[in-house]
C-alpha cells in the first residue's frame, strides 16, 4: 500500500545481480510515465479517504448522541426547593443563583451540610398516568452534591396553582383545571417519576433560554 504521505522507498539488489540488468530512474519514465502518475493518484486518493473517514466518524458521532436522558426524580414534601447534582443534568451549564450568590447550604436528613453551587433549568418530559404518554416540563434545580434528584411539593403547587396527591401507590401533580402534570409511582417509602431530561448534546437541542 502506497504511503499516505507520499514517501517512496528504494529498492536492494542481491549482492550477485548485475547492475547494469537494473532499469535507472530515468529508463523507468521512459519505459512507462504513467506509473509514477498511478501510484501518485492512489496515493493522493488513499488521503483523501482517510480525511474523509475521519469526518464522516464525528458526524456520526454527534448524531448517535440520545435526545433524551432519563433520570430518577424524587418527589419531596419536606425540600424546600429542587435539588439536583451535576451528575443530573450533563450538558447543562449551571448559572449562578440567588442562594449560591449568598452561601445557601442544604442539609440532609444525617445533617450533612451541602453547598448551593448555582442552578439549571432543566427540560424535561414527564411521566403521566398513561405508558409511553409524557408532558413538556420545564424547573429550575439548584445545584448540590445530594444523591438522587429531588422535586419540592410545595414548589410544584405554587407553581401555576397545582395540586399533588398522595396514596399508598403513587402521586399524582394535577394543574389548576384536573389535568395530570406528573405521576411519581411510590418505590418503598419514595414516590419516583422517570423523567426524561432533554440531552443539550442532541443535534435538534435549542439553547438554554431559547
Amino acid at each position: 500500500m502506497p504511503d499516505p504521505f507520499g514517501v517512496t522507498g528504494g529498492i536492494g539488489l542481491p549482492s550477485d545481480e548485475p547492475a547494469g540488468e537494473t532499469p535507472s530512474r530515468s529508463k523507468l519514465s521512459e519505459a512507462d510515465p504513467d506509473d509514477k502518475l498511478d501510484a501518485d493518484d492512489e496515493t493522493k486518493n488513499d488521503f483523501l479517504a482517510m480525511f474523509l473517514e475521519d469526518t464522516d466518524t464525528e458526524i456520526h458521532a454527534t448524531d448517535m448522541e440520545p435526545e433524551f436522558i432519563e433520570v430518577d426524580v424524587a418527589a419531596d414534601s419536606g425540600a424546600g426547593d429542587n435539588v439536583a447534582s451535576r451528575v443530573d443534568a450533563p450538558g447543562y451549564k449551571v448559572l449562578e443563583s440567588e442562594g449560591s450568590q449568598r452561601g445557601q447550604c442544604f442539609t440532609d436528613a444525617g445533617g450533612h451540610r451541602m453547598k448551593n453551587q448555582g442552578e439549571v433549568h432543566l427540560k424535561m418530559e414527564a411521566p403521566t398516568d398513561k405508558d409511553e404518554e409524557f408532558n413538556p416540563v420545564d424547573a429550575v434545580f439548584q445545584i448540590a452534591d445530594v444523591c438522587r434528584p429531588l422535586m419540592s411539593v410545595s414548589r410544584m403547587c405554587d407553581r401555576g396553582d397545582n395540586t399533588v396527591t398522595f396514596d399508598k401507590k403513587k402521586a399524582v401533580v394535577r394543574d389548576s383545571k384536573g389535568r395530570i402534570i406528573c405521576v411519581f409511582h411510590r418505590k418503598g417509602n419514595l414516590y419516583v417519576g422517570r423523567m426524561k431530561v432533554r440531552n443539550p448534546k442532541y443535534q435538534g437541542f435549542g439553547r438554554q433560554g431559547s
